[in-house]
């Protein structure tokens, strides 16, 4: 029923000559998403990437990056397809209503927030109710959301809506959609769109190569490679996002037919670029399927670890390298020719490699996560020149100070420079239960604590610090450090450190977290 008027509703609500939009809701002076974010296109047509829809509220809870709530239900969920009956009432009611008159009700209803998933409930009702549905008035009204919407669930519902149409015929509208995808959290409502259009690889292509998160992987996994170029974009650029390789690795080594392209050629740099990211995606197999369910795939491997024949390697070079051995490493499958030549390639490779030149030179270079695992991998002990680094740019190096816990080296010196730097002024104080998100006025203070329980006396002003934060996980860590030092000297707390003793007297008082309250009457015996 829905599908029979569209082409003469649509031609009129965007007639072909329509002026760029510029809706301004007039009760709340906020302008329309698609004309912010038309507005925000830089010259190739995607979004900068510190663009937002809204400014974040400071108020601390869980945020989802764009997409992501659509993402995790699509990959690690059955999906949504719950009824939402007040919504279905509301749309019913309203549907030949004027729809700025139904944006703004919808709006200041609270029926929908920006933080959710659109529940596919809402079309089955529609559809299954479709009868008494006026089909050019719902119509009206999806476009209408679309383009006036002023939030982000405005537009979604909308996006939701206009699914019962088939829409192939409306350039124009097509465009406005596709403007619309570029913002990843309305991806996949668009790419929903799409399933009938006769143009469709063409759009998944488009709108995959303007995206880097869960839009792009939304896209590439649609995307068919009908040409060439297709097939050589997914091989260079497929692969790369900015949630995890392993989502679109396997998809990609299937789609550009991997095995082939490294069986028959040498491959350019930019092939090759792209060629590590799925190789690292396939490894990691954690979030789904990936090289072991690979046919072939230690030749696969092989035939890759070959390609760096002429290649001097980086550090990066190496963390994958060790990747593979590790993964080569553990297969018990009965075929070990192509391991043992996994094995002896990589072995050639790192006997020509200073390894502790190019962990210090990656130190220097901000690249620590791949130096202390490449140090911890190789056995390389790097604790002297990573305390001096911790010295000389402490915030950018404390993340990973666990390393010299690990190696119990110049402990004693790290925690003084984390004192030396702990300005206990802008540590947030008082009793709360806040999660510790976002951006912060001080360096993460837990980051050392947490590794303090084997070191009495050491870093009490870090654990003080900690005790008296409303973030739960700074005074978690406190309790687990002092907990340490009970069971290491078998004594109470109040002869280890008085302080800290009448510290926990008083924020015990005031606990909010129940499992803190009795981390801390044990702490207090």
């Amino acid at each position: 029923m829905f599908r029979k008027k569209e082409n003469m509703l649509i031609n009129h609500i965007f007639p072909k000559k329509k002026s760029k939009l510029t809706n301004q809701n007039s009760d709340t002076g906020k302008e329309a998403i698609y004309n912010r974010i038309c507005r925000a296109f830089q010259e190739d047509h995607t979004l900068p990437a510190d663009f937002k829809l809204e400014e974040i509220n400071t108020e601390e809870k869980i945020r989802f990056a764009p997409g992501a709530l659509e993402g995790i239900f699509g990959h690690h969920t059955s999906g949504n397809s719950g009824n939402n009956e007040e919504l279905y009432d509301f749309l019913v009611k309203r549907v030949n209503q004027l729809p700025k008159l139904v944006i703004n009700e919808l709006e200041k209803s609270g029926l929908l927030s920006n933080e959710m998933v659109i529940s596919d409930g809402i079309i089955k009702q529609i559809y299954d109710n479709k009868e008494g549905i006026p089909a050019d008035s719902l119509l009206n009204l999806a476009c209408f959301f679309i383009t006036d919407g002023t939030e982000e669930y405005t537009v979604k519902l909308g996006l939701k809506l206009l699914c019962l149409f088939n829409i192939d015929n409306n350039t124009e509208l097509k465009k406005i959609l596709l403007d619309l995808a570029v913002w990843e959290g309305f991806t996949e409502y668009v790419i929903l769109n799409m399933s009938d259009w006769t143009d469709k690889n063409n759009a998944y292509f488009q709108l995959a190569k303007r995206l880097n998160g869960w839009g792009k992987i939304d896209a590439v996994e649609r995307l068919e490679p009908e040409t060439e170029e297709m097939k050589e974009w997914i091989l260079c650029e497929g692969c790369r996002n900015s949630i995890m390789y392993s989502y679109l690795a396997l998809t990609c080594a299937e789609k550009c037919d991997l095995y082939h392209v490294l069986k028959t050629r040498k491959l350019n740099e930019r092939e090759f670029s792209g060629t590590k990211d799925i190789i690292e995606g396939l490894l990691d197999e954690g979030p789904c399927d990936g090289i072991s369910v690979i046919e072939n795939a230690n030749e696969l491997l092989f035939m890759f670890v070959i390609q760096y024949e002429e290649i001097r390697l980086n550090i990066e070079d190496i963390t994958l390298l060790d990747s593979i051995l590790d993964y080569v490493n553990t297969f018990d499958g009965e075929d070990k020719i192509w391991i043992k030549k996994v094995e002896e390639s990589i072995d050639r490779y790192f006997s020509q490699t200073d390894f502790k030149l190019y962990i210090l030179n990656s130190l220097q270079e901000k690249k620590q996560w791949y130096a202390i695992n490449v140090a911890r991998k190789h056995n390389i002990d790097i604790a002297a020149e990573y305390l001096e680094q911790l010295k000389n740019n402490f915030e950018a190096n404390v993340n990973y100070i666990s390393y010299l816990f690990e190696v119990n080296q110049y402990v004693e010196e790290a925690v003084k420079v984390c004192e030396d730097n702990l300005v206990y002024e802008k540590v947030a104080k008082g009793m709360g239960k806040l999660l510790g998100l976002g951006k912060a006025e001080h360096w993460n203070v837990e980051i050392v604590v947490q590794n303090l329980g084997n070191y009495p006396s050491l870093g009490e002003l870090l654990i003080k610090a900690s005790i008296h934060s409303p973030i739960t996980r700074y005074r978690n860590m406190a309790a687990m450090a002092l907990e340490g030092w009970k069971q290491k000297l078998n004594q109470p707390l109040c002869n280890i450190s008085n302080e800290l003793y009448h510290d926990i007297v008083e924020v015990s008082a005031i606990e909010v977290d129940e499992q803190l309250k009795e981390r801390w009457k044990l702490l207090l015996q």
